[in-house]
């Protein structure tokens, strides 16, 4: 243990302080997450799966909540049984953007501060300039972008492959949504909120009062 003195007008008399070496043990913090087992041979059963259901009591059901209740039962269900959880480690913060140097990091600081001054007092100067700051930093991050990538471009000219694999990087990020289809009494149904959207509106329209809503073409409740 060690006894400090400190100088300072705090009160009449010099203040003591007693530093203790005290070892307390770093808490460590659990970084497991559950994420969906996804790979494509789960997926593929899921699709399968999904394909050999007989949906016709949902298609039957003419009470569109009880039908998305089963609809939803029965999705989830093989859902949950296809593609399970699993335990996952986070991991480490991934490194910066080759191309994010030390100006646009300062760029961001600055756009950061505009956006918080602008939200506390909201007016036409704040507004300005927040815009103004994040127009510059957009067309500097571009540019930035645009130079590292012709660089890379440049420097493996020689290497075939490498060019493919920079494309790859840059349009990974959005993938085609990934299409499923149903069959349903024999037919292959592909769009299934339209077909579910048409069947319920054909509902509708059967159930309403003709003689007070004569005036409601049939087409009115298509879906679209």
């Amino acid at each position: 243990m060690c006894i400090d003195v400190i100088v300072s007008p705090i009160s009449d008399d010099l203040p003591v302080l007693a530093r203790l070496g005290l070892h307390i043990k770093k808490q460590v913090v659990k970084r497991n997450i559950q994420i969906r087992d996804l790979k494509p041979a789960n997926v593929k059963i899921f699709s399968e799966e999904l394909g050999a259901v007989n949906w016709e009591n949902i298609f039957r059901e003419n009470n569109p909540s009880l039908a998305f209740e089963k609809f939803n039962t029965t999705v989830i269900g093989i859902y949950d049984l296809t593609c399970p959880l699993k335990s996952m480690k986070i991991r480490k913060k991934a490194a910066r953007k080759p191309w994010v140097d030390d100006e646009l990091l300062r760029m961001i600081g600055t756009r950061n501060a505009l956006y918080t001054a602008h939200i506390n007092e909201p007016n036409e100067l704040s507004s300005a300039q927040f815009k103004d700051q994040r127009n510059l930093f957009n067309s500097t991050r571009q540019k930035k972008m645009r130079n590292f990538y012709s660089g890379e471009f440049k420097k493996n000219a020689s290497n075939p492959k490498t060019p493919w694999k920079i494309i790859n990087e840059v349009i990974r990020g959005s993938p085609a949504p990934q299409q499923y289809s149903l069959n349903v009494g024999g037919e292959i149904v592909r769009d299934l909120d339209k077909n579910l959207g048409e069947k319920y509106a054909a509902i509708v329209y059967e159930q309403l009062p003709k003689d007070n809503y004569h005036h409601i073409p049939e087409g009115y409740f298509h879906f679209k």
